[in-house]
């Protein structure tokens, strides 16, 4: 996708017929914040009525009509004719030419909200290309997160790492949520990563005027090995002592067809006693990784099926509290836990969101220095025997869908690691 970087744009008016079918494209623009409208040969209704589009013309009409056409469409969108690109084959007719248009005859649909993104990108406001599977991407599109047409001085543009004739090379910010390309777990327990993904992370260093990384993928091994995420729980509560007034179970691990009876000993030398909780070495979203067993009975279970953290199970009242933490701000909801535990101790409705206290966002600060991310969320359950809060589970960018104010402390974040990018590359000779 080689094309001139445009004025700043906050609509586009697509032109001709290859743009008939491209539902998806157009919903994800119109979430983006763009303002768009359509001319076009029309065959149908249905265009006429997708979504929130401004306008359907009939692209043959005499130029002076199309001209008056794309005048009235400009005046609905309540933006200058600068501010709006026009796309498709029929993007060169001199009616928008006429009326300063930007032009782009030969750009495909999935470039164009890269294209109206870029075109806001300067020192002040800074371009995150994000890296993320497309489901996950919309949910956050959806919600408001990720602007094409800037809120706050910040857009947002999807890398398509599966699309390798994009240009995606001019952003300043990469977000990325890796475990959606995780392959597996090295015999080191390291995470295995897409090798597109690993290419893309390993250029976002921020020096000399590269791209800077939200979250360094090396802490990536520490939420997606799960004896690694309880070890570094471990060692902050070894280093804070009683201070967080939390504390997470403690854990063993199990191996691959390891008899029960080589187990239950392991558990007792710990102080453990049943129910216990086994849980697959894998985390996030690695095949099997949140088929978790309550074992109530030692005979329930002769062998392990895979490698796996055991724990002890803790009772509670069945509520976890969700902690969120998006930069320097730190978010809490709480939601029915599945008590049966095989749900990963998580989750059903929202029962509320709140305001984190002092002692919680204490807490939070720690585990995300503990665990060197900016974007960071983990589920606690309080015991019923002992009152102590344990964290069961901690995973990056989590899906923040119990707060839509999150979205500013994002953006903020960007702000802030746009700031330090600049500084980056100032001081680069």
């Amino acid at each position: 996708m080689l094309v001139s970087r445009p004025a700043c744009l906050g609509g586009a008016i697509f032109l001709g017929e290859p743009w008939q079918d491209c539902d998806a494209e157009v919903q994800n623009l119109l979430w983006g914040g763009c303002k768009l409208a359509f001319i076009w040969t029309a065959r149908s209704d249905r265009q006429a009525g997708l979504l929130n589009a401004l306008g359907v013309l009939n692209m043959h009409c005499h130029p002076s009509a199309l001209m008056a056409g794309l005048r009235s469409l400009l005046l609905r969108m309540d933006l200058a004719p600068s501010s709006v690109a026009a796309f498709g084959p029929a993007a060169l007719h001199p009616a928008a030419a006429g009326l300063g248009m930007q032009t782009f005859a030969t750009v495909k649909p999935s470039d164009v909200a890269w294209i109206i993104a870029s075109s806001h990108r300067s020192d002040e406001s800074p371009l995150v290309g994000v890296a993320m599977s497309e489901r996950r991407w919309k949910d956050f599109l959806r919600r408001g997160f990720f602007p094409c047409v800037p809120c706050a001085g910040v857009a947002f543009a999807r890398i398509q790492l599966d699309a390798p004739e994009a240009d995606h090379s001019s952003f300043d910010i990469l977000l990325h949520k890796a475990s959606d390309f995780l392959e597996g777990i090295d015999g080191n327990g390291a995470p295995v990563i897409s090798e597109a993904l690993t290419a893309l992370l390993r250029s976002a260093d921020g020096a000399h005027g590269r791209p800077i990384c939200v979250d360094n993928p090396h802490s990536l091994a520490k939420v997606v090995n799960r004896e690694t995420m309880y070890a570094t729980l471990h060692t902050l509560f070894d280093l804070m002592g009683d201070t967080l007034r939390a504390a997470t179970p403690p854990f063993f691990k199990a191996y691959a067809g390891e008899q029960m009876s080589a187990i239950w000993p392991k558990a007792q030398d710990r102080g453990m006693a049943l129910p216990l909780v086994v849980k697959p070495l894998p985390a996030c979203s690695l095949p099997g990784a949140h088929q978790f067993q309550l074992m109530e009975y030692l005979a329930e279970a002769d062998k392990i099926k895979q490698d796996s953290i055991v724990q002890p199970y803790i009772p509670h009242d069945g509520i976890v509290q969700k902690v969120c933490v998006v930069g320097s701000q730190v978010y809490v909801s709480e939601r029915d836990s599945s008590k049966g535990i095989l749900k990963s101790e998580a989750s059903a409705g929202c029962i509320r969101s709140r305001y984190a206290s002092s002692n919680e966002r204490e807490l939070a600060i720690e585990v995300k220095k503990a665990f060197g991310m900016e974007l960071l969320g983990f589920d606690v359950i309080k015991s019923n025997t002992t009152g102590v809060n344990h964290i069961v589970d901690v995973n990056h960018l989590p899906s923040l869908k119990d707060f839509p104010e999150a979205k500013d402390a994002l953006w903020s974040l960007c702000r802030t690691l746009h700031a330090v990018q600049r500084g980056l590359a100032a001081a680069d000779p």
